[in-house]
């Protein structure tokens, strides 16, 4: 048996039954992307797990010049949304703490070290130059509109300011949204699609982990009926319960909001409906004006 499964980033996906076995293939054969893949695979195999954290366990990774597929066994698990339609607020907070948990790890195992603000002006000047290539910005307007335009230069002032970051850099899955993670039966939670990320640091998966209980983000890829009021509603007591968990660290109190900012900005080349790009500029908006209104 072979079932295919829509994959991102120019992979492929494939559940495969192998001697009464289900094991997932993630696969590519796109040459820009042969060696992020392999990447990801060696992150994931080596990541951290916990009582309650687990990861799929990678049996095989092969490598060649035309292609790479990673092996690794299948999870029957429930996705965040079913799981936050059904569980009960005993269930949210288990798994709130264990995520929680899980960062605090990350960090112990990581170390703090200083970001300049040229590497951040770099980066937006990439994500800047590749909106171009890929006709988000065009020379003769900006596709977007004005307010995108506004939302650059903003942005551009912030990391100018803000003078660089001091964070714990080591370890981090990368793109830990609530669509990357797992929820087994067992209240038992697991984390897939590792991904190298611009800075390997813990901070990077708050962020993402708020890009969801803040933003709202994994939302807009999911397809299907779905009760909305208590997934804000659920969404929404996560947040509260993560901010208060990580405040108690300087570095997330004094850079959070600055990697949120060049987190969205970083998707922005990427995205092609409209739904998405409108999403992006109300997001980033609010970042910067909550970054503004502190910072009069």
């Amino acid at each position: 048996m072979k079932i295919e499964v829509k994959g991102n980033s120019g992979c492929s996906i494939n559940i495969v039954e192998e001697d009464n076995n289900l094991y997932v293939y993630k696969s590519t054969t796109d040459k820009g992307y042969l060696k992020r893949l392999e990447q990801q695979g060696n992150k994931q195999k080596h990541a951290l797990e916990t009582e309650h954290i687990g990861i799929p366990d990678i049996k095989n990774i092969e490598v060649d010049d035309e292609h790479v597929s990673i092996k690794m066994n299948y999870i029957y698990a429930m996705n965040f949304v079913d799981f936050l339609e059904r569980a009960p607020f005993e269930e949210v907070d288990h798994f709130v703490n264990a995520i929680a948990d899980y960062v605090d790890m990350e960090i112990e195992n990581s170390e703090i070290q200083h970001i300049s603000k040229d590497e951040l002006l770099i980066k937006l000047q990439s994500i800047i130059n590749n909106c171009f290539r890929n006709k988000i910005l065009s020379s003769d307007g900006i596709t977007l509109g004005a307010e995108l335009g506004d939302i650059l230069n903003k942005s551009k002032k912030v990391f100018e300011e803000h003078g660089g970051l001091d964070i714990p850099v080591g370890v981090c899955h990368g793109d830990l949204t609530f669509s990357n993670i797992l929820f087994a039966s067992n209240s038992r939670y697991y984390l897939i699609d590792f991904l190298d990320s611009f800075i390997e640091t813990p901070l990077q998966d708050i962020v993402k982990l708020r890009q969801d209980s803040q933003f709202g983000w994994s939302m807009l890829m999911h397809q299907g009926r779905h009760d909305n009021i208590r997934i804000r509603m659920t969404f929404k007591y996560i947040d509260d319960k993560f901010d208060k968990h990580f405040q108690k660290y300087e570095f997330y109190q004094k850079h959070y909001d600055v990697l949120q900012l060049m987190n969205i900005l970083r998707i922005l080349p990427y995205t092609k409906s409209y739904d998405v790009k409108n999403y992006l500029v109300i997001t980033l908006n609010k970042i910067l004006e909550k970054w503004y209104g502190r910072n009069k």
